[in-house]
């Protein structure tokens, strides 16, 4: 399809006053839901116009920002600044305050609000329009949430759910998505590509379409080999990813934190073991080839690199000093390489040709065995990593269950020691 040079003009010009879209939420594999890292309460869902303050909590993920006291890997707001993935986290994860009457109050509301959104008809570009008197309740809402239940996960393939909310025509799609493993999206430079295999629908231009206010669904795939490593907002092994259009005035997005399910993990580290292997495989097949270019070097100095019946061995006296240096370098590195550079010891130089076909049929059947053990040996011990990291995985399970049994624990005697106090309090007055 081709655009007029008026109409390109146009959509970008529009672009730099309004182009915003926002992640709203994950959505965990493992059934757990969290707010998108940028995400602010009270936010309006059912506004297309900046006036309102519609734009609040979308990130600004602008290149040329990141990483500066500006913005971090993650963008900024116009509402919060910095976008700083660990305080979502700590939020969701701490649960202070988590079980108060007004937390209690707000997962109703919450509640209620989703279930009004999932009632809109879903449109023809898959988006599901915002009612009228929407706006963002999902924050105060997962305060504490994560104490018992959790990060999210992704799913094992290292797929992640989202629901992305655009705020106007031009906060459209195609996004493109990023995952960051080792620095809770602080360093713009820890970002590796992610695929995007359920997109908001666009144009392709500038992020535009004909959509506004509505909710359309979105999941993005992890890098292949990725594990998660960061350290956030007092979790660990946390990734974190974030999804951006292409309006001129931005990039405009935002993002999301989570955890691999244990399968996940376990997948990107055998990929990562067999893509090791396969470079190691590689090497060992180079090295023939090494071996017959030390032997070219030879030749090409003068020097005998096999038989030749009825003629004269060549005189070193006859080479010269480069030569000479060529030719003590080439053997070098056929010794490295484990080649033999002159006769055995024990053996005769005048050894028939069939003896010698013998003794090279042995030597090749001796190297095929000990290749094949050496392939055996090196399964073993990437099952051997492959078991050792799944164990480890598993006790750091049991420890976080753990703390999260015993953190349940202290809430319960917390909160009868409280209703306890009250009560006595209650009994003092009545005596009083």
């Amino acid at each position: 399809m081709r655009y007029s040079s008026s109409l390109l003009v146009a959509a970008f010009t529009i672009t730099n006053v309004f182009a915003h879209g926002v992640i709203d939420s994950v959505q965990g594999a493992n059934g757990v839901d969290m707010p998108g890292l940028s995400v602010a309460d009270g936010t309006p869902r059912d506004c297309a116009s900046p006036l309102c303050g519609s734009e609040a909590d979308t990130s600004i993920i602008r290149n040329r920002e990141l990483g500066s006291n500006k913005a971090t890997g993650l963008g900024r707001t116009q509402g919060g600044g910095p976008v700083d993935a660990s305080k979502m986290v700590s939020m969701f994860m701490s649960g202070d305050g988590g079980n108060s009457t007004s937390n209690k109050q707000a997962r109703d509301i919450h509640a209620a609000n989703l279930l009004r959104r999932s009632l809109a008809v879903r449109a023809a570009n898959g988006g599901k329009k915002t009612p009228k008197g929407t706006v963002e309740t999902g924050v105060k809402a997962a305060m504490g949430a994560g104490a018992s239940s959790g990060m999210p996960t992704c799913a094992d393939d290292g797929t992640v759910k989202m629901t992305f909310h655009q705020v106007n025509q031009d906060g459209a799609g195609p996004l493109s998505a990023m995952v960051d493993g080792t620095s809770g999206g602080m360093d713009p430079k820890a970002f590796q590509k992610a695929t995007v295999t359920k997109n908001v629908p666009g144009i392709g231009i500038g992020g535009l379409s004909a959509a506004a206010v509505m909710d359309f669904p979105v999941e993005a795939k992890m890098p292949e080999g990725m594990t998660c490593e960061a350290s956030v907002g007092g979790v660990d092994n946390v990734c974190v990813m974030k999804l951006q259009n292409s309006a001129a005035a931005g990039p405009f997005g935002g993002s999301v934190a989570f955890t691999q399910s244990a399968k996940a993990k376990k997948r990107a580290i055998e990929y990562n073991l067999r893509k090791r292997n396969f470079a190691r495989a590689l090497v060992n097949k180079r090295k023939p080839d090494a071996v017959s270019d030390a032997l070219a070097a030879l030749e090409a100095t003068g020097s005998a690199t096999k038989a030749e019946d009825g003629e004269d061995e060549i005189d070193e006296k006859n080479l010269t000093k480069r030569q000479q240096d060529e030719v003590a370098a080439a053997i070098q590195a056929l010794k490295d390489m484990g080649s033999s550079t002159g006769p055995d010891d024990d053996e005769e130089t005048d050894t028939p040709s069939q003896e010698a076909k013998k003794t090279a049929d042995e030597r090749k059947e001796k190297r095929g065995l000990n290749k094949r053990e050496r392939q055996g040996e090196s399964e073993k011990s990437e099952q051997a990593e492959i078991d050792k990291e799944v164990e480890e995985e598993d006790r750091d399970i049991e420890v976080e269950d753990k703390q999260k049994r015993e953190f349940s624990q202290r809430e319960r005697q917390s909160k009868e020691e409280r209703e306890q106090a009250e009560i006595d309090k209650e009994v003092e007055e009545e005596d009083k």
